[in-house]
């Protein structure tokens, strides 16, 4: 009984799981015992499928915190299985894109003087904190600064510290925003969220505030 399959729609969704994956082929066996697999480095995830029809399987990517994988680059590559026998892939390899979920900020608010820390929480953030810059704006400005690193384990990609620069505009300085965003392969990402997770940013403020403009370069008079 001839089966394979072509590909895969979404090719990305949450890092926490709930999505369901759709692999796109022929000659599946609507009895068969199929397994999606999602392999990243030396982790898998591994899922059960259902073939809907002769043309679609059906994987649902797993809620369970210790199946997750990371999905960096490079991203997870998915295979597919019947039983104990692997189920072709016609074409390129197929990937998935386990993409962050970002959660709140801490502290709500740090000293307009600078030297503050900023921590990021989250799931599946991307796992090296060299990879990431931090933003904070609002409508007096921008400064950027690199984050200070990753507190947590890779493996577990819960947070991000970024060190908070001192506030050389005016007031009002509330709120301030801050966003982080991703650099991977010479590329930027800014991840926005999906919907239904909390997109990358947040609002927050200073513990005190700036009475006047501290002016970037000072002129000496004669």
């Amino acid at each position: 009984f001839l089966q394979g399959w072509t590909g895969l729609r979404p090719d990305r969704g949450s890092f926490t799981g709930g999505v369901n994956v759709s692999l796109e082929g022929f000659g599946f066996n609507a009895s068969g015992a199929y397994t999606c697999t999602f392999t990243q480095g030396g982790s898998q995830m591994r899922v059960p499928g259902r073939a809907e029809s002769q043309s679609e399987v059906v994987c649902q990517t797993s809620t369970n915190e210790t199946d997750w994988v990371m999905g960096y680059s490079p991203l997870p590559i998915v295979s597919l299985s019947e039983g104990a026998d692997p189920v072709g892939k016609l074409g390129g390899a197929a990937t998935f894109d386990f993409r962050p979920v970002w959660g709140p900020v801490e502290p709500s608010g740090v000293p307009a003087a600078g030297g503050g820390l900023v921590t990021v929480f989250g799931k599946g953030l991307r796992a090296d904190g060299s990879l990431h810059r931090c933003i904070f704006n609002n409508t007096n400005g921008q400064e950027q600064v690199p984050p200070t690193g990753w507190l947590a384990a890779e493996a577990s990609g819960d947070r991000i510290v970024c060190p908070a620069p001192a506030w050389p505009y005016p007031a009002p300085i509330q709120p301030l925003q801050l966003r982080v965003e991703t650099l991977l392969g010479g590329e930027t990402f800014f991840e926005e969220g999906d919907g239904e997770h909390r997109p990358n940013s947040f609002d927050f403020g200073f513990t005190e505030e700036i009475s006047g403009v501290v002016p970037g370069v000072a002129f000496a008079g004669r």
